[in-house]
């Protein structure tokens, strides 16, 4: 037998393992159904199996292709979710080129599971599969936003605004996921996104959750970049009031956790609000003290090189004379990379022609 021992067992999962024994895993899956309990010891084995060979296990052996199938409704709660776990760390970077049969009705499942009604753990997973599937992959996302999947799931993702900030975040990636079909996303959702934003940033900030805290922050840029979500993002009226929430959580925070907030006021400063502009100073404050106390930080220059360019032509010392002499000492420090002295060098040459348009 392929599984003889509980898959807590010590298993060198962590070394080379030939094709001949995920040929057998592979057709030993297609030959039980989940009644048997040699299937779970499977799907336990893969899960454990994913952290080292996910490639092997999306790429070569199409293991989230097999398994799909077995993902429906009548699995008991627990059964549902050690798959569909399973089934999203499998699709995280998987390509799809182009229509394949197992889509249609996995896609159908996840938008009946994407519902107020359910356990919020099961829409938050669902999601993230969804997620999964569609990201860069236009046979996936045409699949989703065809009429039977379309209508219902609109309406649902609307209604789940009022849910946890966790599904709320799920729920504005699917939709600008589905806007490349030219979905039209409605100004108050990205409105409410950059509320749920800044309260994720408070909550990850106090209790240390960096992983959400740097998906969050990523997100965020990525609908600034988006040609049709930045402008909406503009409108959110209380910027200045949510900075201040975050500068003053920040004072006891760790440097990891301020070096992703970097990020965050880095991409709010590319916005050009102009109640933002009240922080420049601050951070560039926030930018040095990073430089000179943690470690030289590319979020820290990036936000520096920001603060810079937006304070153009404007009347207010950015920097102090201390600080800069600071910055030109890193310059002549044989310590760094040569792509952070360019940067530190065109920081510093910005700054100065800023003095001298004073």
């Amino acid at each position: 037998a392929l599984i003889t021992s509980p898959v807590s067992a010590p298993l060198p999962l962590d070394a080379p393992l030939t094709p001949t024994f995920y040929e057998t895993l592979y057709a030993l899956l297609t030959s039980i159904e989940p009644s048997n309990p040699l299937f779970w010891a499977s799907i336990d084995l893969i899960t454990a199996l994913s952290a080292h060979s996910s490639d092997t296990l999306i790429h070569i052996y199409k293991f989230p292709q097999l398994l799909s199938p077995f993902l429906t409704s009548s699995l008991s709660p627990d059964q549902r979710m050690r798959l569909l776990k399973l089934l999203k760390r499998l699709t995280k970077g998987i390509r799809i080129h182009w229509h394949e049969s197992w889509l249609p009705g996995l896609i159908l499942t996840l938008t009946q599971w994407i519902d107020p009604a359910q356990d919020p753990a099961l829409i938050t997973n669902s999601l993230s599969l969804l997620i999964n599937l569609c990201r860069k992959n236009p046979p996936a996302i045409y699949t989703l936003v065809n009429p039977t999947n379309n209508k219902k799931l609109n309406k649902n993702l609307l209604r789940l605004q009022t849910n946890d900030p966790k599904i709320q975040i799920l729920c504005c990636k699917i939709l600008l996921t589905m806007e490349e079909t030219n979905h039209e996303i409605p100004e108050q959702f990205i409105l409410r996104f950059v509320e749920v934003t800044f309260q994720i940033i408070s909550k990850t900030i106090e209790e240390r959750q960096l992983e959400l805290l740097s998906e969050t922050v990523d997100f965020f840029e990525e609908v600034r970049l988006h040609e049709k979500t930045k402008d909406s993002l503009k409108n959110f009226a209380n910027y200045a009031r949510d900075i201040q929430n975050i500068l003053e959580l920040l004072e006891e925070s760790p440097p990891e956790v301020r070096e992703a907030v970097l990020k965050f006021f880095a991409s709010i400063l590319k916005l050009r609000i102009k109640e933002v502009g009240a922080f420049h100073k601050t951070f560039a404050a926030m930018a040095v003290d990073s430089l000179r106390n943690f470690r030289v930080s590319k979020n820290a220059l990036a936000l520096l090189r920001v603060v810079v360019k937006e304070s153009l032509g404007g009347e207010e010392e950015i920097l102090s004379e201390h600080e800069v002499q600071f910055l030109v000492s890193l310059i002549l420090s044989e310590a760094l990379e040569d792509e952070v002295v360019v940067e530190l060098l065109q920081v510093v040459q910005e700054l100065l022609a800023i003095r001298r348009d004073q």
